[in-house]
């Protein structure tokens, strides 16, 4: 074993961080040391050997990070990692030591940008016209928009409802007058992820900061709303981020987790066999995460025109006495 080897298995990132003194906690989901980062964009994985910013999209060892945050060469930061962990100094200074060449590794496979129109911060006659056809609180849609997850901007000629966040990795449209997209052959479709777009990517994420407490999972724009919408009528904006996947088919991305990590979830399926078998597979994929999750069961209620609710959005248009009688509902962004 050569003496970079053994400084390795001695020192770990978070205890090398913290003998540094970098800004910031180490951690699944945490700020990059070497920059002013607003919000979480690095992560300590690999039981602490291994350090990646996902903005730059790369990886490195603990004494690749040191070199990187310090502004060493290579061979300076090798020799000052062993000398801190504490291994024989003289055989990092023996003229046979040389730190191992750098292997070469695949290029990772960038998430993809999806093609964006001209995204507006929509004006308050959109919001309010959103939140009538979407039965959400309008405060509940400025908050989406402060937080830059709701947008309008124009798309196959009609004025549209966005969602996306600041990752732009996945986006989503759907018309503000509430009717559907007619395609080229004449089908309708209610909503159009541009194209490019992940579906896997978990819309909201990067934005679970230090201040978020608990998070809402759920499918789908109108869904998005209705958990801005019962945080804001329940007073928790502060402590809740709702997220959103745009598909009961896909599992959610792994870079989407780390901005998770340590947030206990809650998870509104719908309420039809691709909804559930989604719900199922996306609970057990964030507690092999280490991250605590459970559904919440929306069957057997029904919205204030007598139709079943078969989704958090449907769960606006609960009747008084349905909502009175059913005092779980009470708190579903607080557990």
């Amino acid at each position: 074993m050569t003496p970079l080897e053994a400084a390795k298995d001695k020192l770990t990132i978070p205890g090398l961080w913290e003998m540094r003194g970098w800004p910031g906690k180490p951690g699944k989901a945490c700020r990059v040391p070497w920059r002013d980062d607003r919000t979480p964009s690095g992560s300590v994985f690999s039981d602490g050997l291994k350090f990646r910013d996902f903005t730059s999209d790369e990886t490195f060892d603990a004494p690749g990070l040191l070199a990187r945050v310090e502004d060493l060469s290579p061979g300076d930061a090798c020799r000052l990692f062993i000398q801190l962990s504490g291994v024989d100094r003289q055989a990092c200074d023996d003229h046979r030591f040389h730190p191992p060449a750098p292997r070469p590794v695949p290029a990772p496979i960038p998430l993809p940008t999806p093609e964006l129109p001209q995204l507006d911060v929509p004006t308050t006659g959109e919001l309010c016209q959103l939140a009538a056809i979407r039965f959400v609180s309008v405060p509940a849609c400025i908050e989406a928009a402060r937080r830059g997850h709701l947008f309008s901007a124009n798309w196959w000629g009609h004025r549209c409802w966005i969602i996306t966040d600041a990752a732009r990795h996945s986006a989503q449209a759907r018309r503000l007058d509430g009717k559907p997209f007619v395609t080229r052959d004449g089908n309708s479709i209610k909503a159009v992820t541009l194209p490019g777009s992940s579906a896997a990517w978990l819309i909201g994420a990067p934005s679970a900061d230090a201040c978020t407490k608990r998070l809402i999972l759920c499918e789908g724009g109108g869904d998005f709303l209705a958990a801005y919408h019962f945080s804001e009528v329940e007073g928790t904006l502060a402590e809740v981020q709702p997220v959103v996947m745009l598909g009961a088919a896909q599992r959610i991305h792994a870079e989407s987790l780390p901005f998770l990590s340590g947030k206990p979830t809650r998870i509104f399926p719908h309420l039809d066999r691709a909804g559930e078998g989604a719900a199922f597979r996306w609970e057990t994929q964030l507690k092999e995460a280490g991250i605590p999750a459970h559904c919440f069961d929306l069957s057997g209620l029904t919205r204030d025109d007598e139709k079943p609710v078969n989704d958090l959005n449907d769960l606006t248009r609960i009747g008084y006495d349905e909502f009175e009688n059913n005092r779980e509902l009470w708190s579903l962004t607080t557990f």
